[in-house]
C-alpha cells in the first residue's frame, strides 16, 4: 500500500525520531521485532482495512487502521510517542486508542491510528 510506504518513509526520515531508537532507521520493523533487536524500537502493522463507501457496486472509500508498538526495556517512550504522534498527525492519521502493557520484561506502548483512504490510495 502506497500510504503505508509513505508512513514508514516519513518515520524513517525523521531524524528526531530515529535518534531516539537504539538502531536508528533500522529500529522500525514490520509486524514483528527481529530476534535479538535492541530497544527501544517500533513495530508497525495494518490491523484493519474496511470498506466504508460504495457507489455503483464499486468500493470508493475505506478506513485503514495501523497499529504501532513502541517497545522499550524501561518504559521511557514518552519522547518517541511525541515524535510518532507529530508525524502521524501530519500524514492525516487520527489516534484511535493508546494502551500500555508489560510483556517478557518489556514495557510497550501500543497506539492505533486511523485514516480514510479513497479507492485510489489517496487520503
Amino acid at each position: 500500500m502506497l500510504l503505508i510506504a509513505e508512513m514508514v518513509g516519513r518515520l524513517k526520515r525523521d531524524p528526531r525520531l530515529t535518534s531516539r531508537l537504539a538502531d536508528g532507521v533500522k529500529g522500525i520493523h514490520h509486524q514483528a521485532s527481529p530476534h535479538g533487536c535492541r530497544h527501544p524500537h517500533i513495530v508497525y502493522s495494518i490491523i484493519s482495512d474496511v470498506p466504508v463507501l460504495f457507489g455503483d457496486d464499486v468500493e470508493l472509500h475505506s478506513r485503514l487502521t495501523v497499529r504501532l508498538h513502541i517497545v522499550t526495556k524501561d518504559g521511557a517512550y514518552d519522547m518517541i510517542y511525541c515524535d510518532v504522534q507529530r508525524i502521524m498527525q501530519h500524514l492525516g492519521f487520527m489516534r484511535v486508542q493508546t494502551t500500555e502493557f508489560y510483556e517478557d520484561s518489556l514495557k510497550i506502548l501500543v497506539i492505533d491510528y486511523r485514516i480514510g483512504v479513497d479507492a485510489y490510495g489517496s487520503t
